[in-house]
């Protein structure tokens, strides 16, 4: 067993303290088929098949729970983050604590990235269900000196295109 999984392991399961867990994988890009290195998948949820049309993807770090009819909890979470900080951040200048980021960054021409992409379906056939794409909830307890559910920032010196191909906020029925 390799030695970061043996140390996650045994962390889960309440004998040691987990030290960094590092995971160095050249990957594969070049096939037609799901190349995952690092997943928890829970009560038999097919990652493939929930990607769609051709379910190929090469993922680094992938979690998926499929969650039984007739359960009990709350909610079911494929992939959780949490932060917490006791940090003053100086009007956010230094010490800001981010719970979940992501960096599609365009290294090349023509190249196509995402920052964050999210997807809620339903399944043909299915009556009642209840999609949200993206919730936001803040829960406001003090006195903040900043209070914004979103915040969209265009920065760098590069030259925008011409609309529309350069929104903020697009909204298209396709």
């Amino acid at each position: 067993m390799n030695k970061n999984f043996y140390n996650l392991d045994s962390h889960l399961s309440g004998g040691t303290a987990l030290a960094n867990l590092i995971v160095a994988n050249s990957g594969v890009f070049t096939n037609t088929k799901m190349n995952q290195y690092v997943t928890s998948l829970l009560d038999g949820i097919n990652v493939a098949a929930e990607l769609g049309v051709s379910g190929n993807a090469t993922i680094a770090l992938t979690g998926g729970v499929a969650t039984p009819s007739g359960t009990a909890v709350l909610n079911s979470i494929a992939a959780g983050e949490f932060a917490g900080s006791s940090c003053n951040s100086l009007n956010a200048t230094v010490c800001n604590t981010v719970a979940v980021y992501g960096l599609g960054d365009a290294q090349t021409n023509s190249a196509s990235v995402w920052g964050a992409n999210f997807l809620a379906k339903d399944e043909t056939g299915v009556i009642g269900a209840q999609l949200k794409g993206v919730e936001i909830d803040m829960i406001l307890n003090g006195t903040p000196s900043i209070f914004s559910g979103l915040s969209m920032y265009s920065v760098g010196s590069g030259a925008n295109p011409v609309y529309p191909n350069s929104n903020f906020i697009q909204l298209q029925s396709l």
